[in-house]
């Protein structure tokens, strides 16, 4: 359900939250009317099957990527990766996420 490059659908939003669709839409259009959220898109060719696939969705701005919550939750992802992956630090995740 997850198009890739960061573009997620209301559906799969709703469903990852465990809320009602009508809910995750309601949330994503003041996240858009706040500007942290755009309505975006990405498509191509599959590497695997060599089909075509397009996906619609939303994706964070720069602007979401300044905030507050948004710098605690990648450092917690890098924290998750280094000590899963291992092979560098905790801040050489964080740099490439």
């Amino acid at each position: 359900m997850n198009g890739g490059d960061g573009v997620l659908s209301s559906v799969l939003i709703a469903k990852s939250m465990g809320i009602t669709l009508y809910k995750a839409r309601k949330a994503i259009k003041a996240l858009v009317a706040a500007g942290y959220l755009r309505r975006d898109h990405v498509g191509g060719l599959s590497d695997w099957d060599w089909q075509v696939h397009c996906y619609h969705g939303y994706s964070i701005t720069e602007e979401a990527r300044k905030t507050l919550e948004y710098r605690k939750a990648k450092y917690r992802e890098a924290k998750i990766c280094s000590e899963i992956w291992g092979g560098g630090s905790m801040w050489s995740y964080y740099k490439t996420l």
